[in-house]
């Protein structure tokens, strides 16, 4: 056998066989490190939600931009996120499509499943407002 054929036909599935394990790791790190608000969260709200919701043009009466609001809610009177209880957490409502269509973001595609299940996981975890001091409004 020629030992060039060999290392050819062999060098990919070596490959894949050492790249594999550490590829899983990595999965399995970002599985299990915290979510973080300021730096996971944040982002989604601000790319999908805070068009709508903040000051200026408080839709529903819901401020997204202000911590605080954020877990208050707006007019339904529901607390938008309770730490730790997605049941009660209204936003997950509101996020998660059904039959492909959710009632936020409005006039918009809903949220990517790994958008709703970051949120999810945040709020399973506490909710908590990471956000640096420096970046605090004030």
């Amino acid at each position: 056998m020629n030992p060039l054929l060999f290392n050819r036909k062999t060098f990919p599935f070596l490959g894949l066989m050492i790249l594999t394990p550490l590829a899983k790791g990595k999965d399995e790190e970002t599985a299990n490190k915290a979510v973080s608000y300021y730096k996971d969260i944040r982002p989604i709200f601000q790319a999908n939600c805070q068009g709508c919701h903040q000051p200026s043009k408080a839709k529903g009466k819901y401020i997204m931009t202000e911590f605080d609001k954020l877990i208050a809610g707006g007019d339904s009177g529901d607390p938008a996120i309770v730490p730790t209880d997605l049941e009660k957490s209204y936003i997950i409502d509101l996020i998660t499509p059904e039959n492909g269509e959710a009632e936020m973001p409005q006039k918009a595609d809903p949220l990517h499943v790994t958008e709703i299940d970051l949120i999810k996981k945040w709020i399973s975890e506490g909710a908590k407002d990471d956000t640096p001091e420096g970046a605090k409004q004030r």
